[in-house]
């Protein structure tokens, strides 16, 4: 049976919900990110989702986001617009959405997301009817949606267009494993934080890939394919799904590179491929180190996060 539809008090609190969620952004947006900052933001945000779910709801909390997510969309538009038309009438670069913004916002989407996961995994509230499991999938699967666009989003505009747009082309092989790693440890003049956003940002590149994949192929894992029309697509895709797993992560950071290479627009490095495929192993094993705490904690009951319990 469908939840009914938002009440006035309901609709107020996700209002307060977005409001501090848009005072945190604000908050986090005008300061000069270094590691310990970045570290603070993220535990702050994830207390004041687990918060909101607490004295609020689950479904107060997602309209909540979605009222933030309506003016960070506003906002990454507005900036867009902005900058097209001043380079198309007045021939002016105005600066794109910067670093800080970027980081402020992944830290509030990252923290939803966590927060909705620890919820559903710590939990005390049963999942046995549809109702229960269907409100944290429609809020699992928005925020998802919402990570996943403003991920690639920013994949596109970080690896592609700033560095097309700035003019400088690279086109280096570096088939070396490590030899990057080291010279950055070791050899070239970075600061810490600069050294974990180089290293951070090829881990953590793909993570968000391989927990959604993981999500989507292995959420009915328990479900046999049909003998009856082996050969629809669905089907295959149970068939095949480990393989598919582990070849995806090896496609999709060869394909990085090969663009990189083709373009110009950066270095085709071998630590980055790496780099990619483990942190997108490391992404499924977080969904699957999740399940395992849940499936404890009910004492074998509920083994997956994203299918009813039975």
């Amino acid at each position: 049976m469908r939840q009914a539809n938002f009440s006035l008090p309901e609709l107020i609190r996700a209002l307060v919900v977005g409001g501090i969620f848009y005072i945190l952004f604000a908050l986090a947006n005008g300061n000069r990110f270094t590691l310990p900052p970045i570290i603070c933001a993220c535990a702050a945000a994830i207390l004041i989702c687990a918060a909101a779910i607490r004295f609020s709801g689950i479904r107060v909390f997602t309209m909540g986001f979605a009222v933030w997510t309506t003016f960070a969309l506003a906002y990454l538009v507005g900036r867009s617009l902005n900058r097209l038309v001043s380079l198309v009438f007045y021939g002016h670069k105005t600066e794109p959405v910067g670093r800080l913004t970027v980081i402020a916002m992944a830290i509030i989407v990252f923290s939803s997301l966590i927060t909705v996961l620890f919820w559903r995994t710590f939990s005390r509230r049963d999942f046995t009817d549809d109702a229960a499991q269907g409100l944290f999938m429609r809020c699992f699967v928005f925020i998802s949606v919402v990570m996943l666009v403003f991920y690639a989003g920013v994949l596109i505009d970080f690896m592609f267009v700033r560095r097309f747009m700035s003019g400088d082309r690279i086109r280096v092989i570096l088939p070396i494993p490590f030899e990057t790693v080291i010279n950055q440890l070791f050899y070239l003049d970075l600061t810490p934080f600069e050294i974990f956003c180089q290293l951070a940002g090829n881990l953590f590149l793909l993570t968000p890939v391989g927990f959604a994949v993981k999500s989507c192929i292995f959420a009915g894992e328990d479900r046999p394919p049909s003998e009856e029309k082996p050969a629809r697509a669905k089907d295959f895709l149970i068939r095949h799904r480990r393989a598919a797993y582990i070849l995806l992560p090896f496609a999709l950071s060869l394909f990085f590179e090969t663009v990189q290479y083709i373009f110009a627009v950066g270095y085709s490095d071998i630590d980055d491929l790496l780099f990619n495929v483990a942190g997108y192993f490391l992404g499924g094993g977080f969904l699957s180190l999740l399940n395992l705490v849940r499936k404890r904690r009910t004492r074998g009951l509920d083994k997956n996060l994203l299918r009813r319990v039975k």
